[in-house]
């Protein structure tokens, strides 16, 4: 869920779960409030077929929210027709994205002597220039020569010389995709796709503000090229290009500009040297079976919309809240000329008793007498209420998926209602699932009749 923990939470948690238990703790514990390092490592051991202590990849809230179950069966829903209208083969169905390739590449790893504290590798400068390189790739495995987007006012045909054979250019000042520069592409693709009315293609890309001009999306569509793009931010696992080609591509072209910057000495990389470079971790990365791989596990080709499993969807239930009451007071005014009434003011004329009996009680729920067989069934105070997994410890296992989203669920049971203090169940019971606040409701409107 992206909520891990890290080795003193972790410890922190097994002596807050060893005093809920009422187990004897060493008095370092108790000083230290968590349990301590020796403990820490044996249970690393115990577990290690299971557990290890990764370095985690950094997620925006943006992706984590959005890719959930809804926007990605949208997805679906709308590839399926697609397919269901016009019966595209492998061949005609496209991907097209942008990555960026810097002079400054992050260095691969080198021999060095044992004991040295720090290890360097030459780059061309700290902050390197950006050349944006858009792919295209169909399920079939084959990958479109790509474009090179410079930055540079001007653009030169020699700029992309020594680049991957029939690869383009076009040139921005910021070195970025723009919605002209993104019609130069749709021309190109058109070129090596041979789309046309007669025979249509598909074509995957993002929702980026370049792919949607008006002039791009009615020149795509007089050639026979169908746009579908992804939600937003779920392009990290619904595209193609980005789950298997474009890390090792990113890879091949670090180890090229190693190699670059030691055959070249005390010179610094150009961005005019970048295709160069490019050529040859194009072709190394851009293989029949990576490209075919990336369709296949984002269910794109051969379609398969349950590709996806349901624990991917896990980092989306933090944010899982019912939606406000939307349904806002409406407070009337009746307003004349000499005098203004409001039921807001009117008196109460009723009596003490029928206030007490008509008043709204919050625990209306808990008021309710159960039957006889309510009660048969329901444990009583006197008794120890059960427990899902018998006698709880510090090497419990986790519980199920539906236990847990059940126990975020709020209830008042029994024991909560008398006021009893019961022992916990799991470490979920001391430390809950994170879990976002209800969302805040629209302000009441007040509406005036006069």
């Amino acid at each position: 869920m992206f909520f891990g923990l890290s080795r003193k939470e972790t410890r922190k948690l097994a002596f807050e779960f060893a005093i809920s238990l009422h187990k004897q703790v060493p008095g370092s514990w108790t000083n230290a409030q968590m349990a301590g390092r020796d403990w820490f490592s044996a249970f690393m051991r115990r577990h290690q077929s299971v557990l290890s202590v990764r370095t985690p990849e950094a997620t925006s809230l943006s992706r984590m929210t959005s890719f959930n179950r809804t926007n990605v069966g949208l997805f679906y829903d709308n590839l399926e027709g697609l397919y269901k209208r016009y019966h595209f083969e492998p061949q005609s169905v496209w991907n097209a994205d942008e990555t960026g390739l810097t002079t400054a590449q992050n260095p691969g790893k080198i021999i060095a002597q044992g004991g040295t504290k720090q290890v360097g590798a030459v780059t061309s400068a700290d902050r390197g220039k950006l050349v944006t390189l858009c792919c295209a790739v169909n399920a079939l495995g084959h990958a479109m020569p790509p474009m090179f987007i410079f930055p540079r006012v001007r653009y030169h045909e020699r700029l992309v010389d020594g680049g991957p054979l029939g690869c383009i250019g076009a040139s921005h000042k910021s070195g970025w995709m723009t919605q002209e520069n993104f019609q130069i592409f749709l021309k190109h693709f058109v070129k090596h796709s041979k789309a046309s009315t007669d025979s249509p293609v598909l074509l995957l890309l993002d929702n980026h503000e370049s792919h949607l001009s008006v002039d791009g999306i009615q020149f795509a569509k007089d050639n026979g090229v169908h746009l579908l793009s992804f939600p937003p931010h779920c392009s990290h696992r619904l595209q193609p290009l980005d789950c298997t080609v474009y890390y090792p591509l990113k890879r091949y072209y670090n180890a090229q500009c190693d190699f670059w910057c030691n055959s070249h000495p005390g010179r610094p990389m150009q961005p005019l040297d970048i295709p160069a470079v490019c050529a040859t971790a194009f072709k190394l990365a851009m293989t029949p079976g990576n490209i075919q791989s990336g369709f296949k596990v984002t269910g794109i080709y051969p379609y398969d919309r349950n590709r996806i499993q349901d624990d991917e969807f896990l980092p989306s239930c933090v944010t899982d809240r019912p939606n406000p009451d939307t349904s806002s007071e409406v407070i009337s005014e009746s307003v004349t000329d000499n005098q203004t009434t409001s039921s807001a003011s009117a008196p109460d004329l009723r009596t003490p008793s029928e206030v007490e009996t008509h008043a709204p009680d919050a625990d209306a729920a808990l008021s309710i007498q159960p039957t006889d067989d309510m009660q048969n069934s329901l444990p009583s105070c006197d008794q120890e209420l059960p427990t899902s997994t018998g006698t709880s410890t510090l090497n419990d296992t986790a519980l199920p998926l539906d236990e847990i989203q059940a126990s975020l669920t709020p209830s008042v049971s029994i024991a909560q209602h008398a006021d009893i203090q019961t022992t916990p169940r799991s470490v979920f019971d001391i430390r809950p699932l994170p879990k976002a606040g209800p969302r805040v409701g629209s302000r009441p409107t007040v509406t005036r009749k006069r």
